[in-house]
């Protein structure tokens, strides 16, 4: 079903909604950054599909406008951290949306598991390496140092956050 969904327009639908009404209830806004997320998960290609789509500024939009909604939060953070694991452009989209500061805004808000925080630091890892990406990325030294003492058993997490940290 989800290629047809893809196919018949749904990733444009569920991004067009969400740029027009980014205030919207907020049980809808976060099944429609759901409903991205899944597609995102089964097929790479989407993950493209639905940055180009503005898939990647909706869901800043609305975090940014529901700050304080962990449902939002939770699930635009999984949504902009596995986008993150597309490296280049996608990366480069989601520094230049304010991507970095939702993320980090949004991982205030709910626990976060060791797969969201280890696909962040690898993305921040690599935008750190651009001067202006790193500047920003500096700004959350102590979100990082959190992120790491949060998942301080899990050497995966570990090492992309200490590599971050070398990188800032």
């Amino acid at each position: 079903a989800s290629e047809e969904i893809v196919n018949e327009g749904g990733i444009l639908v569920v991004v067009e909604v969400l740029a027009e009404k980014p205030n919207a209830q907020v049980q809808a806004v976060a099944q429609g950054l759901d409903v991205l997320l899944q597609l995102a998960k089964v097929l790479r290609a989407n993950m493209v599909k639905i940055a180009n789509a503005g898939g990647i500024k909706a869901a800043t939009a609305v975090m940014k406008v529901l700050k304080t909604e962990e449902s939002v939060q939770e699930v635009g953070c999984k949504l902009l951290c596995l986008l993150g694991t597309v490296e280049g452009k996608l990366r480069e989209r989601i520094a230049t949306s304010g991507g970095i500061e939702a993320v980090v805004r949004g991982f205030k808000c709910f626990a976060v598991g060791e797969e969201e925080q280890a696909q962040a630091f690898e993305a921040w890892a690599d935008l750190a390496q651009d001067t202006e990406n790193r500047i920003k990325i500096g700004k959350y030294i102590k979100a990082v140092v959190e992120g790491i003492r949060q998942h301080s058993t899990i050497a995966g997490v570990q090492q992309l956050g200490f590599k971050l940290l070398f990188h800032l």
